[in-house]
């Protein structure tokens, strides 16, 4: 059984060509989790310059080798993200946003970099 997760991040670059790059990078990487991981992603969008990645009722433990490949992935670009974050008023030209919502009430993770990580992606709770 397990403690299951929903779990979804996006990396939203400022062009194709830098989505690509990155892309093509993390396929050529030395590591075959990381390569598995960055093919579980969807970026073949034409229209938004974008990496996503979602999974339902997963169970999304740090012990798990795809879980720390796709961590990894997401914090490559978060590390990249941070790097511009106030410096001499360039613009960023990646955002990325991460978040796990787990069986119980409370067990919410969210992470964000970027310029507005909250404009890509957000949790919504409601009431039906």
């Amino acid at each position: 059984m397990g403690y299951r997760s929903e779990v979804a991040y996006v990396i939203k670059f400022d062009d194709k060509q830098t989505r690509d790059a990155y892309v093509t990078l993390m396929l050529a990487h030395d590591q075959p989790e990381i390569r598995k991981a960055i093919e579980e992603c969807e970026y073949n969008n034409e229209r938004d310059p974008i990496i996503t990645f979602k999974a339902d009722d997963v169970k999304w433990y740090d012990s798990y080798e795809d879980v720390q490949a796709h961590e990894r992935l997401y914090e490559i670009m978060q590390d990249y993200a941070e790097a511009y974050d106030d410096k001499d008023g360039i613009i960023n030209p990646v955002s990325c946003v991460f978040i796990r919502v787990g069986e119980d009430q409370h067990d919410v993770e969210e992470k964000g970099s970027g310029d507005d990580p909250w404009g890509i992606m957000n949790v919504y709770r409601g009431i039906d």
